[in-house]
């Protein structure tokens, strides 16, 4: 059996206008609460067309408690907006340290992904008013749980990974 469908590419009057809308990214003059966008139940649209826009001032910050983002590097656009609203974050956490199962002896960081350049930049935009500190979130990969349950009921192996975390974290000018 052959089934052959034709649509015509017709758009109703009410699709042309939408498309017409272009939505618009980045930097704006007035923030989400003098658009009046802070509301108790949003609308699908409103969200949809003002998501890629953020207040210009990126170094206003309303909300005074800690506020920790992680950047990976599976998504690069997360170390670009870390850097545009460092002014907004206390704290970054890279995701790229990772454990590898089975050098308990050493505990060798996989370090492949570790961005320099990103730290500098970040370190280069603290300053004596504001100054993001960077934490990075470490993976311990193919661990199990007994595996973990055995590191931390033996202080040598405790030990070791500490000085191979402060090893990292002075090469790489974290701390």
């Amino acid at each position: 059996m052959l089934q052959h469908s034709v649509t015509t590419n017709k758009k109703s009057k009410k699709e042309k206008e939408k498309s017409n809308n272009k939505v618009y990214k980045g930097p704006v003059d007035q923030d989400v609460f003098q658009k009046n966008l802070v509301v108790e139940n949003p609308k699908q649209q409103d969200i949809l067309y003002e998501s890629g826009q953020y207040f210009q001032n990126t170094k206003y910050r309303r909300f005074k408690g800690e506020v920790l983002g992680y950047c990976t590097p599976w998504n690069g656009n997360g170390f670009e907006i870390s850097k545009i609203f460092h002014g907004k974050f206390t704290m970054l956490s890279p995701v790229w340290l990772t454990i590898p199962f089975g050098n308990t002896s050493t505990y060798q960081f996989s370090i492949h992904s570790v961005q320099t350049k990103w730290i500098k930049e970040i370190k280069a935009n603290n300053n004596i008013n504001h100054s993001v500190k960077l934490i990075p979130r470490i993976l311990f990969e193919h661990w199990s749980i007994d595996d973990i349950i055995k590191l931390y009921s033996n202080t040598e192996s405790q030990t070791k990974l500490i000085v191979s975390l402060l090893d990292v974290a002075q090469v790489y000018h974290i701390i």
